[in-house]
């Protein structure tokens, strides 16, 4: 072997190569002697693999953007970048709970300054009224990514853009929620193509949907960013697409729409400052109560869940079908997001907007009810809780109580998820009992197994 390293390096440093003397170097390198000059390199940031052993975790209500989250975690990204590329995502798998014609509340901790934050994105009315809201997701989660992403604009988005252009199979999670809203579905000529076979049935899972139009605006967002959709072609399309169908949104609406960053409601529990929403929405409102109530009282029966919903909401009917959708990220870091999306109710309007390819948010519908959780310690700046929920006021109701029992009680996520509950509520949890960036096999994941998401990065 020494033999014929030494006659491969004096062929390699022979200024004419013959042809057989070419192929002992090709050789040479192949067989590895000199591994960093001949190998693969390692992947760099923004390539999968860039990180090594724990990325961190992800729940999320649809599978896809689970996956989607957790390979954005295994190239580098941070949470908010995780949390981005599930939204993305979801508004083309999941687009019952989210999409961008509709909006939502992210809570945010960054490991690097100790700080969390909340995000408000909500839709908000038109300035003359009409029956669609303004939408504010795709701003809302562009700021996320702007304030703590690390990857590029691009990378986030395009996994949705190709998911809608070349097709993607319906998941379990999204034919479940599909099955409740067949009356809105066959009301839509698009929607009913899209979503039902020729006898009116929900099409089955694992049949392959192409969104063209929704891949054209995903891809003009990949390419020029959000202004594209607020101020650009594909907002100018929204709003000509919105005024057939009786709503009074403009370009300036969609111009002037600015999320809003604001300081969150906390409590202590244990070591723990734990953040939801501030006050001033209808959600932040409804889990501060419960949250509250929970602490004071040091139990939350069901009885306690009834009555703190029915009186915040101030008697309005409630709706088994909120059209929200949830994800929870903590990354190998120590950064955490927690974000609730939102149309209103499933499907929003249930109008397709036939040249962008998805529908706006209801001006009727209780769009607000939306208030994700999150966790940190002070004392080792690290992230250690993410909780969402969808299905409104009833995932408000199973996630005030489940945050607390993980948190104040020392509860198991399985033990959390797995009780017997009478709530329609699903819930996403991410949660480390000890420093993630130093203890990663003390995080887990879980997601509510009654609404077929996905939970990635449990230790094994």
């Amino acid at each position: 072997m020494n033999r014929f390293i030494k006659v491969s390096k004096r062929m390699l440093f022979i200024g004419n190569f013959r042809p057989v003397k070419l192929q002992w170097a090709v050789l040479f390198c192949a067989l590895s002697v000199l591994p960093t000059a001949c190998g693969d390199p390692e992947p760099q940031l923004g390539e999968l693999g860039a990180v090594k052993g724990f990325r961190g975790v992800v729940a999320a209500d649809e599978p896809r953007a689970a996956l989607a989250a957790f390979d954005v975690l295994s190239a580098g990204g941070t949470a908010s970048d995780a949390a981005a590329a599930a939204f993305f995502t979801m508004t083309v798998t999941y687009p019952v709970g989210a999409g961008l014609g509709g909006g939502g509340i992210c809570i945010a901790y960054d490991a690097v300054s100790d700080k969390a934050e909340s995000i408000d994105f909500l839709p908000r009315p038109a300035a003359n009224g009409g029956t669609m809201m303004v939408p504010g997701a795709l701003r809302g989660v562009a700021s996320l990514h702007a304030r703590y992403g690390r990857l590029r604009w691009s990378q986030v988005v395009a996994p949705a853009e190709r998911a809608a252009r070349f097709g993607h199979p319906i998941s379990r999670a999204l034919k479940n929620r599909l099955e409740t809203s067949k009356a809105v579905l066959d009301g839509d000529l698009m929607l009913k193509q899209l979503f039902l076979t020729d006898a009116g049935e929900v099409k089955n899972e694992g049949t392959r949907i192409v969104q063209i139009q929704l891949a054209s605006v995903l891809g003009r967002i990949r390419s020029k960013g959000v202004s594209d959709f607020h101020g650009g072609k594909s907002g100018k399309l929204f709003v000509e697409d919105a005024a057939k169908l009786g709503g009074s949104v403009s370009i300036d609406d969609l111009r002037k729409f600015i999320p809003t960053w604001k300081a969150t409601r906390t409590w202590e529990m244990g070591n723990e400052i734990v953040h939801g929403p501030s006050e001033d929405t209808t959600g932040g409102v409804i889990l501060a109560k419960m949250v509250d109530k929970y602490l004071t009282d040091g139990n939350f029966d069901a009885t306690a869940q009834a009555e703190i919903s029915a009186s915040a909401i101030a008697g309005e009917r409630s709706k088994s079908s909120w059209g929200d959708a949830a994800v929870a990220v903590i990354d190998s870091a120590g950064n955490a997001v927690a974000c609730q999306f939102t149309t209103g109710v499933d499907m929003g309007t249930g109008r397709m907007l036939p040249s962008v390819g998805f529908v706006a948010t209801p001006a009727d519908s209780f769009f607000d009810r939306v208030a994700p959780m999150l966790a940190h310690n002070p004392n080792l700046d690290q992230g250690y809780f993410a909780g969402a929920s969808s299905q409104g006021i009833a995932g408000m109701a199973a996630l005030a109580p489940a945050a607390v029992r993980i948190l104040n009680e020392g509860q198991t996520i399985n033990q959390v998820i797995a009780a017997p509950s009478e709530s329609a509520g699903r819930l996403q949890i991410v949660n480390c009992t000890k420093a993630p960036n130093r203890n990663p096999e003390s995080c887990d994941a879980g997601t509510d197994p009654r609404g077929f998401g996905l939970a990635l990065g449990q230790p094994r």
